[in-house]
């Protein structure tokens, strides 16, 4: 059955571009073939993925990859992609993706696309599929999330000055391994930054540094110097600074009370016991006891001042 008439019914594809399409699909282009040319000509670091002959879209869009019609044709291999993820079809998702960005690798959102189907869709799906036993799980969700990390490298790769693909890399590896690589989050957020992602995201760098056991020290030399300016006090940041430098090898006249931090007593109790169960990681070194020590030394309410 050809497929790709009933993918196209809907996308709005102009008439004539369908012509071309219907009369391209009889050529069976040698469609890796092209798309490795068109590579050496752009200069770009993606091999050309493999196409089955017996993938009848992929057989009629390769007239497609001839000049300007490439991002036409990405765009309806989007379609079936999305086709993919309805029906959790995540094999033929990942060839869609991999031939999408080799069409278009400077379309950011392809990249992005394509890892959050395979790292985030696939793995939260396969890991609760019950067609595979507990083994067969663990080896797919590593197998998709594997994938989706190479989207996001092979798409830094070919977009290096993408702030957004080094946002979507930090998110990564934020969430998906496991357990979470922190430190690699927070140089991505810090990559993007450096790139022009919003100047608040140098707070994620710390909310990631901070979990680090190994990175005391630097992430609360990172918490003083976002302190310093206002926008930044969030109570998230001010609880973090108040635990680390309860850890870290802070000299006495570099730290600052909950009292300075929150402005009053009872606010950074209030502030403090909602961090303390937060459920982000977060560290708590000395929160605990602090708001111990400011209960005991609180007046009971029958007694008199």
């Amino acid at each position: 059955m050809n497929v790709l008439p009933r993918l196209l019914r809907n996308s709005g594809v102009p008439l004539a571009q369908l012509a071309l399409l219907a009369a391209g699909g009889a050529l069976l282009l040698p469609f890796s073939r092209s798309l490795s040319e068109a590579q050496q000509r752009r200069g770009l670091r993606l091999p050309p993925p493999a196409i089955s002959r017996e993938d009848a879209i992929s057989q009629q869009i390769a007239v497609f990859s001839l000049g300007g019609l490439r991002s036409l044709a990405a765009e309806i291999l989007a379609l079936d992609a999305t086709d993919a993820w309805l029906k959790s079809d995540w094999p033929r998702a990942q060839r869609r993706w991999e031939t999408i960005t080799a069409l278009s690798p400077h379309r950011i959102n392809y990249w992005v696309r394509a890892s959050q189907d395979m790292a985030r869709n696939a793995v939260s799906q396969v890991r609760t599929d019950g067609h595979f036993s507990q083994h067969d799980q663990a080896v797919l969700a590593h197998q998709y999330a594997q994938r989706g990390l190479k989207f996001l490298t092979d798409g830094i790769a070919n977009n290096p000055g993408s702030a957004r693909l080094h946002l979507e890399l930090a998110r990564y590896y934020a969430d998906i391994p496991l357990p979470p690589d922190y430190r690699a989050a927070a140089a991505s957020f810090e990559r993007a930054v450096g790139l022009g992602a919003p100047p608040m995201f140098r707070r994620w760098v710390l909310y990631n540094l901070c979990k680090s056991r190994t990175s005391v020290q630097e992430a609360w030399q990172l918490a003083r110097e976002l302190y310093r300016q206002e926008e930044n006090r969030t109570p998230a940041l001010l609880g973090i600074l108040f635990a680390l430098q309860n850890k870290a090898d802070v000299p006495p006249e570099l730290r600052l009370s909950p009292e300075q931090l929150f402005g009053s007593r009872e606010k950074a109790v209030r502030e403090l016991r909602s961090y303390l169960t937060n459920d982000l990681h977060y560290p708590v070194y000395g929160v605990r006891e602090w708001l111990e020590q400011a209960q005991a030394d609180s007046p009971s309410p029958h007694q008199t001042p």
